[in-house]
């Protein structure tokens, strides 16, 4: 392979094999705007392993893969001046922003992706920030209403009564990040989070206010008790609630607003268990892409870090060196990870 080339991993076909191959595509120029990242550390999330084992959101195989990567500028295109060469950075990569993935040697992403690395956090740190922040911002923002500052130019359902909050999956990527950013945004709101038992305090040291064994049989009476009037949110962003769907609508109280938001991810909600008084949304983390609004919530994620009130939300378990180590770490990813983040370094 020459320096004009570089390595790119692609899946071939769908399938929890994670059927793939290595290909040598030219090293790309960046155009106005844009920025080359040589990748020095990527993450592997659950949306990666699940949309290539359950071919999910693809319509045309073969396919890269990837969404957030931390590395080196090694070019910038014209008008690009945020970022220079041979500046630490990291970037939200992917679909629906950008279709080169993160899986490879270098990443070509629009310049709005791309910001600095703040100098407290290490390559893998930074890598494993941007997908969870978007998501969990999305869900609160366009699911329930929470206004985020940066996504105000975007609408929202209007919130009113957001009083008490369930989070749902309040361990993984998605909930650290929708714990932290409630309690930033909506600092007198209740919140109330499941997980294992061996992340209560962890959640807790990031925001929660009450914690629930999501896999107590005794857990809606147990948050019933705690909450007697009801709750008036509740944000699932692992999908848990496509099953008991009806049970956890029993957790909503008599307020007026009752909103209810789901990160898709694969899992589906029976509409029909949802009361009509209860505002359903779907959300997703490409609408902060689709609006326009990548490099405002990049920006923002990366001065939350610096001014320390938005902590790294898991630990790194690095599952590898360089892009013989991604198949390995999908595996992991898809048979479950509890309580940190899956990173492949370069």
């Amino acid at each position: 392979m020459s320096s004009t080339t570089f390595s790119s991993f692609q899946f071939t076909t769908p399938g929890p094999d994670f059927q793939h191959e290595i290909i040598h595509p030219p090293k790309p120029t960046p155009k106005d705007g844009e920025v080359l990242i040589k990748n020095k550390a990527v993450s592997i999330n659950p949306l990666d392993a699940k949309r290539i084992a359950h071919d999910l959101m693809i319509d045309n195989w073969p396919v890269g893969g990837g969404f957030e990567v931390s590395g080196i500028v090694d070019a910038v295109g014209a008008g690009v001046t945020h970022v220079k060469e041979g500046e630490e950075v990291f970037a939200v990569v992917g679909p629906t922003f950008n279709p080169t993935f993160g899986f490879q040697e270098y990443t070509l992403v629009p310049g709005g992706g791309v910001v600095p690395k703040p100098k407290k956090l290490s390559a893998q740190e930074a890598a494993s920030l941007p997908i969870g922040y978007f998501a969990a911002a999305a869900t609160l923002h366009f699911g329930i209403g929470t206004p985020m500052p940066f996504l105000a130019s975007a609408s929202a359902p209007t919130n009113k009564d957001m009083q008490t909050v369930l989070i749902l999956g309040g361990a993984s990527a998605v909930g650290t990040a929708a714990i932290q950013l409630l309690r930033r945004f909506a600092p007198s709101t209740n919140i109330l989070t499941t997980c294992s038992p061996k992340h209560f305090d962890h959640v807790k040291s990031l925001g929660a206010d009450q914690v629930f064994d999501y896999n107590a049989s005794s857990i809606f009476s147990d948050i019933a008790k705690v909450v007697p009037t009801g709750v008036n949110g509740i944000v699932d962003v692992i999908g848990t609630s496509a099953t008991n769907t009806a049970e956890y609508m029993k957790l909503f109280g008599p307020a007026e607003h009752k909103m209810f938001a789901m990160l898709t991810t694969g899992p589906e909600i029976n509409k029909e268990h949802v009361p009509e008084d209860v505002t359903f949304n779907m959300t997703t983390m490409g609408q902060i892409m689709m609006k326009g609004l990548a490099a405002h919530t990049m920006r923002n994620l990366k001065e939350a870090v610096e001014e320390g009130v938005y902590k790294v939300p898991l630990d790194i378990e690095i599952v590898g060196t360089g892009l013989e180590a991604i198949v390995g770490g999908l595996k992991t990813s898809l048979k479950g990870v509890s309580g940190k983040k899956l990173v492949i370094r370069f």
